[in-house]
């Protein structure tokens, strides 16, 4: 019974495998396209450099965590006290980690962003810059021929300083809409809500839904 119907299906769906096998066609074409396979291999080119990155913070750190200074230890020695030179562990390892801390949380996130604006300029260019034909099959359009280096680009000349500033408020204002989630749910019209105590929590907590819906928010890091 169950192959009978599943013969069924079968004949009943031959008529479409044609146009389905067009369309996986054209859906392997445009994921084989040469701009597609240039964005992932930026992405993942940029993630290899942000894992170097990372293990070169480390070892900085473990070096850091080696530097000792010579001390003089008072020791008891048959009754009296004497002065023993020994070495220490230096206090100057928690200066540097804090330095290397946030500096290595701000450069990675700095990759990350970069990466993904490189990944949106890429994406988009491609897409509203694709090759345009007409009735007859000519080209009208001929298309951007590099992408990848509009998008370095553009992001080198004009938004530097807005990605490393986003890489830089991005986590701070994540966690406070994070914590805010606890308190407020995000709605914009919470006041109108039929739920008294929405309307509550929206006069309540009015500074902050008025710092998220005209700050926090636009610091996201979707592309």
């Amino acid at each position: 019974f169950a192959g009978g119907i599943f013969l069924f299906f079968l004949i009943c769906s031959v008529p479409s495998m044609g146009r389905t096998h067009r369309v996986f066609q054209e859906c392997l074409a445009a994921i084989l396209n040469k701009n597609v396979m240039i964005t992932v291999f930026a992405s993942l080119a940029i993630s290899l450099l942000r894992i170097w990155f990372i293990l070169h913070a480390c070892s900085s750190a473990a070096l850091l965590m080696s530097i000792i200074n010579p001390v003089q230890v008072r020791v008891e020695l048959f009754g009296e006290w004497h002065l023993v030179p020994r070495m220490a562990w230096s206090p100057l390892f928690l200066k540097g980690l804090f330095f290397y801390t946030f500096g290595t949380f701000w450069i990675l996130e700095f990759m990350s962003f970069c990466n993904k604006y490189i990944t949106a300029q890429i994406l988009c260019h491609t897409y509203f810059s694709l090759k345009a034909l007409n009735t007859r099959g000519e080209e009208i359009r001929h298309g951007q021929q590099s992408p990848l280096y509009y998008a370095v680009s553009s992001l080198c000349r004009y938004h530097l300083g807005s990605v490393a500033y986003a890489a830089l408020m991005a986590f701070p204002c994540r966690s406070v809409r994070f914590l805010m989630g606890f308190f407020v749910p995000d709605r914009p019209n919470l006041h109108k809500s039929l739920n008294q105590q929405y309307r509550i929590a929206y006069y309540l907590f009015y500074p902050l839904i008025q710092l998220d819906l005209h700050v926090l928010r636009f610091f996201k890091d979707s592309v």
